[in-house]
């Protein structure tokens, strides 16, 4: 009797010894919001994305740059007829169903969802955990994000925007792209409207603003130095005035990097290989900001075989289809 009433009690004292707060059971392969980013290395891990996402399928890793743009500027002769989405870019006639298009879209937004993210790590980060001279290590974090979510913001206002905004303010009333601010943390968060085109080149312009601000004097070396910089921060600043005709402002933020950033024209000889040696000649003294490639002469999409990718595909974009010994087209070459 007394040893069914001891197994039962250590039955007892096991199962309540065992029972967990369920606030504190979540997936184990996830980190958790409430505690992360405790150091400096785990915020620049959340950075990393922003930066990364340019390699996406979508984007400059296969579909985008060269594939699509290729079409849609006409560099290439289309007679490739296994791509409906191909065939439309070629044709002018997009479809608001065309992959490339919606993928592109998708992978823009999702640079933006992650910058958006890193902005939020950061704030958490130096409220919570961070030490004192962490400071200028955040907001160089904070600079970087700001400069990818405007390149983003840049590059799906380019391609989605209703119109520029010429000088003197024609178009800014027109239909521009919806901008997130900040991470949606409801439905109705992310159920944003399209905002004005004038709307999203200022919100453009005050990241880049922001960002050069961040980043002002702070020198990338190393395996640091393909960072965004003040003067990567400053140039595409100068873009987004082109853009919007704002010529004066242009011309003064242009200079600026012209006359400040250190920065010169690569002479001719290194130009004409900058495209051969290619690991040679990244980061070069007239880089502000680029996507490095990097070379693989194994005859495909780079280390991961066929699988496309942004390692080499740039390096190899598809020349106009070639022409056979009869002077016809004898298929595509890359």
């Amino acid at each position: 009797m007394f040893k069914k009433i001891y197994v039962t009690m250590f039955i007892l004292a096991g199962l309540f010894a065992c029972k967990k707060d369920p606030s504190l059971v979540g997936p184990p392969d996830r980190f958790s919001t409430s505690t992360y980013p405790k150091t400096l290395d785990d915020l620049q891990s959340i950075l990393s994305p922003c930066y990364s996402n340019l390699r996406s399928v979508g984007l400059y890793g296969f579909e985008l740059l060269p594939k699509a743009l290729e079409n849609a500027t006409h560099t290439g002769d289309a007679n490739y007829n296994g791509d409906a989405s191909w065939n439309e870019m070629a044709a002018n006639n997009l479809s608001v169903t065309n992959a490339f298009s919606t993928r592109a879209w998708n992978a823009f937004y999702t640079g933006v969802k992650n910058c958006n993210v890193t902005l939020s790590a950061a704030d958490f980060f130096e409220k919570n955990f961070a030490k004192p001279d962490d400071k200028p290590n955040i907001d160089y974090i904070r600079g970087q994000a700001l400069f990818m979510r405007a390149f983003y913001y840049f590059q799906l206002e380019c391609l989605y925007g209703e119109s520029y905004i010429k000088q003197g303010g024609a178009g800014a009333d027109k239909m521009g792209v919806p901008i997130y601010k900040a991470f949606p943390e409801n439905l109705e968060a992310t159920q944003q409207p399209r905002a004005t085109t004038r709307q999203v080149w200022d919100f453009i312009i005050e990241d880049l603003t922001e960002s050069a601000r961040l980043l002002k004097g702070k020198v990338w070396s190393g395996a640091d130095q393909g960072r965004i910089s003040e003067w990567a921060a400053k140039g595409l600043l100068g873009k987004a005035y082109v853009f919007t005709e704002d010529w004066e402002k242009a011309k003064t933020t242009l200079a600026d990097v012209i006359q400040n950033s250190g920065k010169t024209l690569m002479p001719y000889p290194k130009y004409r290989d900058a495209f051969i040696g290619i690991s040679a000649n990244e980061f070069n003294e007239e880089s502000l900001f680029e996507l490095n490639i990097d070379e693989d002469n194994k005859g495909n999409y780079g280390p991961w075989g066929g699988t496309p990718n942004a390692t080499t595909l740039n390096g190899v974009i598809w020349s106009a289809y070639a022409l056979g010994a009869d002077g016809t087209e004898a298929g595509a070459v890359a």
